[in-house]
């Protein structure tokens, strides 16, 4: 894995390998530990400025996204300077801290190789994870008798953030068994995908449920109308013959407009548009919407929370209209991007094409499971997020670099 093609010193050679050393150890945390997840990262962002000083090299490249990341970034910086509670917007806005996470992907994943093991290490961890929380869901609901939505599994994380995770592990391990070639590789991602499923199953977080199966759609879709057709019978038998009550009543209640959470999301989503009359430009400012929520809504009954469990209306009410056409124009460019990248990448490399149709999937998932839940705000899920757009990002390079050497080679 090659950062910078030139004659190294000893202490380039040794910068490399704690960058790439550090950046594994993120990839490996990401569910265990936000803490050493952020450490590592902090390490990774010294230690490529410092080669990127000594180099006088921008190493990433240029990105179709870097114009819409900067309208984005500014959209918060004007929401943070206008802001109705500054230190709290202050303090959030560090989520543009993960941003870099882009860049930083894209100066490791230098091959094929490499983007090989980043996304095998991130499957191999989110397994682990899975097979964790499999394991203590039914411990409980053997030995405690606790199992349903009263039991939703939560781990190191909360049941919201636990879902957005094996979300995006699912679709990533669907597309890698979509697509693999080889029966030993299709009988470990099969395998894989069964825990991480089931995981994502007993979260009981809807959102995640339909983020994960419009992915899939996609993604089975692409394969053929055969395989779209028989994954949807596959489901309806599953729903009506094979999950449990409780987890069938709950896909059910998403299309129930007066389930209790409907009704509850609904007056949050009405009274979010008053809200963003009276701030309309830059909004409230990226702060808990608890305390201004409490001032306008209306319903006696209305649960308080401190977001609006929507990616778009919460963005419209803390960043306001210049907020929520950064947000859009970012997330079309992405989805753009990954797109061209995917169609772009030709079938003899296996592993840019599971992950540049996997990072593809698995932005459908998250922008479908972020319409009705503020994932975009969860710092591990968006974490997440970031890399798999990395990832792709760095597929796009990496197929350029080649192209670079072949096209040498015929005129050598």
């Amino acid at each position: 894995m090659k950062l910078l093609d030139t004659s190294e010193s000893k202490f380039d050679r040794w910068s490399k390998k704690i960058s790439i050393g550090a950046f594994f150890i993120f990839i490996a945390a990401m569910p265990f530990s936000i803490s050493l997840n952020q450490s590592t990262l902090a390490i990774v962002y010294l230690v490529l400025a410092v080669r990127m000083i000594r180099f006088r090299k921008w190493l990433p490249g240029r990105t179709p996204l870097d114009w819409a990341l900067l309208f984005y970034a500014i959209a918060e910086i004007l929401a943070l300077i206008f802001s109705i509670e500054f230190p709290v917007a202050l303090a959030n806005s560090k989520r543009l801290l993960l941003i870099p996470i882009i860049y930083s992907t894209i100066c490791i994943a230098t091959d094929e190789d490499a983007v090989k093991k980043m996304v095998l290490t991130f499957l191999s961890v989110m397994t682990v994870y899975a097979l964790w929380g499999v394991f203590k869901y039914f411990y409980m609901s053997v030995i405690h008798d606790a199992s349903g939505l009263s039991h939703r599994l939560t781990l190191q994380q909360m049941y919201m953030t636990v879902g957005g995770l094996f979300m995006i592990s699912t679709i990533y391990l669907l597309t890698a068994l979509i697509f693999s070639r080889e029966f030993k590789w299709r009988l470990i991602f099969a395998i894989a995908f069964c825990f991480n499923f089931l995981a994502l199953l007993v979260t009981y977080t809807r959102s995640s449920w339909l983020g994960f199966f419009s992915a899939a759609a996609l993604i089975v879709i692409h394969k053929s109308k055969k395989a779209a057709l028989a994954f949807l019978a596959a489901l309806v038998i599953a729903f009506l013959f094979i999950l449990p009550d409780s987890i069938t009543d709950r896909f059910t209640s998403i299309f129930d407009p007066k389930h209790p959470n409907n009704v509850q999301r609904t007056i949050m989503w009405k009274t979010a548009f008053e809200i963003y009359k009276d701030y309309p430009i830059t909004g409230i400012g990226d702060i808990d919407a608890g305390k201004i929520y409490r001032k306008y809504v209306v319903e006696k009954n209305a649960e308080i929370a401190g977001h609006f469990h929507s990616n778009l209306v919460h963005i419209a009410v803390t960043l306001g209209t210049l907020g929520l056409l950064a947000f859009l124009w970012l997330f079309i460019k992405i989805f753009q991007s990954e797109l061209i990248i995917f169609r772009k990448v030709p079938n003899d490399n296996l592993w840019l094409k599971i992950a540049a149709f996997g990072s593809l999937a698995a932005f459908v998932g998250f922008f479908v499971n972020g319409l009705f839940e503020w994932n975009f705000g969860d710092a591990e899920v968006a974490t997440v997020l970031w890399f798999t757009i990395g990832i792709s990002l760095a597929t796009a390079k990496i197929l350029w670099a080649e192209k670079q050497v072949k096209g040498a080679q015929e005129v050598g």
